[in-house]
C-alpha cells in the first residue's frame, strides 16, 4: 500500500491547508461519534481518533498499517477509551458488526484492492451503521486526468469524480450522501481540465497546486468546511456518509 510518505503525521511538516483541510474532515466525522463504537482506519497519527474520543465516542479502535504511525498514535494522542492497532483496511482484527460507525478518510485512492476494502468495511458494520470517508476529486485535483490515467501523485492508484465514486458506493450501501470541500468555480475547473488535456507533464495539476502558496499567508480550518454540493461549483474533496450497508448475500445478488 503505497502511501507511507503521504500519511498526516503530527510531527511531519505539511503545507497550512493541508493539514488544515485533514483537520476540517476530522472534525465533521466527529460529529457523528457520540456514543458510538468507532472504527478509524487509516488511522495515521491518531489524531482524528482522539477528536472523535473527545467527542463523546463509546470507543474508537484505530487501525493503520505503519507501525510507526501507531506507535505515534499511542504515544500522543491515546486516551482512555482509543486503542491503536496495526492492521490492514482489508482484513480487520474484529468481528462481523461490532461498529456503528466507520470512518475511513484519504484512503479509497490508495488502495488495489477497492472491493475487497469496502466488503470489509461492511462486515464491520452493524446494519443501522454509517461510512464516512474522503477522497479527492479527480477532476479538480488532477485536471486532464481520466479514470485510466495514472494519477500525477505517485502514491494514488486511483482517484474518482463524484459520479464515479458515488457508483462505487451504492455497490455496498443502500444509501450515500455526497459532500464536499473547498468548492471551486465549474468554469475554472472546465478550463483547467481542458488545459491538461492538452499539456504536458501534468502542468495543469501544477498551476492548480501552485495557486494555493498564498494560503501560507492566511489559511484556517475554517475555510475547508464540509458542505452540501450546490450544483454550480465543483469540490476539490468528496465527502461521503453512507449508510444501509449492504449485507454479502445482497451484494452479491445484485
Amino acid at each position: 500500500m503505497p502511501f507511507e510518505k503521504e500519511r498526516v503525521a503530527g510531527d511531519k511538516w505539511l503545507p497550512v491547508w493541508v493539514r488544515n483541510e485533514h483537520l476540517a474532515r476530522y472534525r465533521f466525522a466527529a460529529t457523528f461519534a457520540s456514543g458510538k463504537i468507532v472504527v478509524d482506519c487509516a488511522s495515521g497519527d491518531g489524531l482524528s481518533g482522539r477528536l472523535m474520543a473527545e467527542a463523546g465516542a463509546a470507543q474508537v479502535y484505530g487501525y493503520d498499517l505503519s507501525p510507526e504511525a501507531v506507535h505515534y498514535a499511542r504515544r500522543v494522542n491515546a486516551l482512555a477509551n482509543t486503542q491503536f492497532e496495526v492492521a490492514s483496511a482489508t482484513a480487520l482484527p474484529l468481528q462481523d458488526e461490532a461498529a456503528d460507525l466507520f470512518v475511513s478518510l484519504e484512503t479509497i485512492e490508495h488502495l488495489d484492492a477497492v472491493d475487497e476494502y469496502l466488503r470489509e468495511v461492511v462486515r464491520v458494520l452493524r446494519p443501522d451503521g454509517k461510512f464516512v470517508c474522503s477522497t479527492p476529486n479527480r477532476i479538480v485535483y488532477s485536471p486532464g486526468h481520466t479514470p485510466e490515467s495514472r494519477p500525477w501523485n505517485p502514491f494514488h492508484v486511483r482517484e474518482y469524480s463524484p459520479e464515479e465514486l458515488k457508483r462505487l458506493l451504492y455497490s455496498y450501501f443502500g444509501e450515500v450522501v455526497l459532500l464536499g470541500q473547498n468548492l471551486r468555480s465549474k468554469r475554472r475547473t472546465a478550463a483547467l481540465y481542458s488545459l491538461g488535456r492538452v499539456l504536458p507533464f501534468d502542468l495543469a495539476v501544477r498551476a492548480h497546486q501552485a495557486a494555493k502558496i498564498p494560503r501560507f499567508a492566511y489559511d484556517r480550518v475554517e475555510h475547508h468546511p464540509v458542505v452540501d454540493l450546490d450544483g454550480r461549483r465543483e469540490p476539490e474533496c468528496l465527502v461521503a456518509v453512507c449508510s444501509n450497508p449492504r449485507s454479502a448475500d445482497r451484494h452479491l445478488a445484485l
